[in-house]
């Protein structure tokens, strides 16, 4: 639906930044899963920058506080409010196309 492809676009957005992620919008599965994630870091109250302040944390860390940000992004971009419960914010994150 619209979540996914707005994962997709956030995926390819920071996807020359990304280090172990590398390739990942090229798989299905993962960018479900990446979706996933995101909404159990919102659930929990983590925000992106928290993933991308520690070094230590490792390059997948990292790279799923890059990914996280550019969809909370694009989601705020779309109408929501990028901290919308995820049930709240499938409406504001359908792309539509041009």
């Amino acid at each position: 639906g619209g979540r996914i492809l707005t994962m997709y676009r956030a995926i390819r957005a920071v996807e020359p930044a990304l280090k172990y992620y590398s390739g990942v919008a090229q798989k299905p599965s993962l960018i479900a899963g990446m979706l996933d994630l995101c909404e159990e870091f919102q659930s929990c109250g983590i925000e992106p920058k928290r993933l991308l302040e520690d070094p230590d944390l490792g390059d997948k860390v990292r790279d799923m506080g890059l990914i996280y940000a550019q969809y909370r992004e694009l989601c705020m971009h779309q109408g929501g409010t990028g901290t919308d419960r995820p049930g709240q914010r499938a409406a504001a994150c359908l792309v539509t196309t041009a």
